[in-house]
């Protein structure tokens, strides 16, 4: 099984989220592939970002793109370690979503999004109970 970069247990180290290096943007972050409990997502890559916000809900700061010219294109991937499933928030181009957080119910991040006037930071929050597109979590075949 390959070596993580990164490992973050939940808080009850119920779950364990891996991290495993899939490269870097030239002059930028690394970016990866994400291991839950073992097993590998399929098609997804996640930069370094991420925070366990309850024993089995995890945030990730997903990637949709590691070509600089095209992004970066993010969006907050949430995981339900416990149930196996996943939710996509809408994505944010030319920037990246970070900072994660939850309170009374409301998870909270930033949207930190770029342009040739610079970065502007926008605090964005949901309402756990209103997300509604919760999907099973796909797992690659191969668990390395």
């Amino acid at each position: 099984m390959e070596k993580p970069e990164i490992v973050r247990h939940s808080p009850e180290r119920l779950h364990v989220v891996e991290y495993l290096l899939l490269g870097e943007v030239r002059y930028g972050p690394a970016y990866f592939s994400i291991r839950l409990d073992g097993r590998i997502l399929a098609d997804v890559v996640v930069g370094e970002e991420g925070l366990w916000l309850n024993d089995a809900l995890y945030a990730a700061q997903e990637w949709l793109t590691t070509e600089e010219r095209f992004g970066p294109n993010t969006r907050v991937l949430l995981i339900d370690a416990a149930r196996r499933v996943s939710s996509k928030f809408r994505v944010l181009e030319h920037g990246f979503v970070d900072s994660f957080g939850i309170q009374d119910g409301l998870i909270r991040y930033k949207k930190r999004k770029y342009s040739t006037r610079g970065e502007s930071v926008i605090e964005a929050e949901v309402e756990l109970k209103d997300i509604q597109n919760w999907t099973p979590i796909e797992f690659s075949q191969s668990s390395s």
